[in-house]
């Protein structure tokens, strides 16, 4: 039975873990080297997706800012993310990831990074682990 939602949250730990266990392991998987790649530079923490005719990313539970994502939205950024650094110091930063997982669904993740990195892409990172946890979703 189909199920009508406007807005969706989901915890990465699990996945994360299953991930990180799988890239230590000697099993290959579909897309390994990049999706193992991109969870040593990224780790998302929180995925939320929005289905809302306005496509606003309402409510946020407080996971990110979402005057921020909206007013990014606003200015034409119909994807991009933002880093702040850690109140624990320089060598965590905080950051917001979205885009459009769909025409009608808006993909709103926060992710742990390390220090900045030349050619970084947090973006791209968030992307390919998105599409991981759902690969691994469908396969349960």
């Amino acid at each position: 039975m189909p199920v009508e939602m406007a807005h969706a949250w989901f915890s990465f730990s699990r996945v994360r873990r299953a991930i990180e266990a799988d890239c230590e392991g000697a099993v290959p998987f579909p897309s390994r080297a990049a999706v193992c790649d991109a969870l040593a530079r990224t780790e998302p923490t929180v995925l939320q997706l929005y289905a809302r005719p306005d496509g606003l990313p309402v409510p946020t539970l407080s996971h990110f800012s979402g005057e921020d994502v909206t007013r990014a939205r606003a200015q034409g950024e119909r994807e991009g993310y933002q880093c702040n650094d850690s109140t624990r110091g320089p060598g965590t930063r905080y950051c917001t990831v979205w885009h459009q997982l769909t025409p009608q669904v808006l993909a709103v993740s926060t992710a742990k990074l390390g220090p900045w990195r030349e050619g970084e892409d947090p973006l791209a990172d968030s992307r390919i682990l998105l599409r991981e946890m759902v690969r691994r979703l469908e396969a349960r």
